[in-house]
């Protein structure tokens, strides 16, 4: 190698070693898109079912919408909690609700959660434990 070479990876080398001692992660000044299916300041979950079908859910699902463990666990880990029928009027909602109910789904009972940064709209887990699983990884 020649010393052009040598004096090229040695600043690679450097410059690489500063990156990881920094944090490894991109600069403060790149803005990071949001994956948010709704926007909002502050972590929140909707659950949209069909008033019409909901005694029809199963339990395990129905307890979602209906118990005080699901709701709890939102309460005590800063998640706003709504369930609404698809056909809820909104006048009086603050736009981020509306938007939330606005999201795409394909059926019900269908959730959509967002942080502000990010979430998901998904069909209504299976149980408490799995929305909750669910919602754990977009707590901050």
């Amino acid at each position: 190698m020649t010393l052009k070479q040598n004096i090229g990876v040695l600043l690679v080398f450097f410059a690489a070693m500063l990156w990881v001692q920094g944090g490894g992660g991109l600069p403060d000044i790149i803005p990071i898109p949001s994956t948010a299916p709704f926007p909002t300041d502050k972590p929140r979950v909707l659950v949209i079912h069909e008033s019409e079908y909901t005694a029809k859910l199963p339990v395990e699902q129905l307890d979602i919408l209906t118990g005080t463990r699901f709701r709890g666990w939102c309460q005590d880990n800063g998640w706003e909690f709504k369930s609404w029928d698809e056909e809820t009027p909104i006048v009086q909602a603050d736009e981020s609700w509306k938007k939330a109910l606005s999201v795409t789904r394909t059926d019900t009972p269908w959730m959509v959660f967002s942080n502000g940064q990010s979430g998901e709209s998904i069909p209504l887990p299976t149980t408490v434990d799995s929305a909750i699983s669910k919602l754990k990884e977009y707590t901050q």
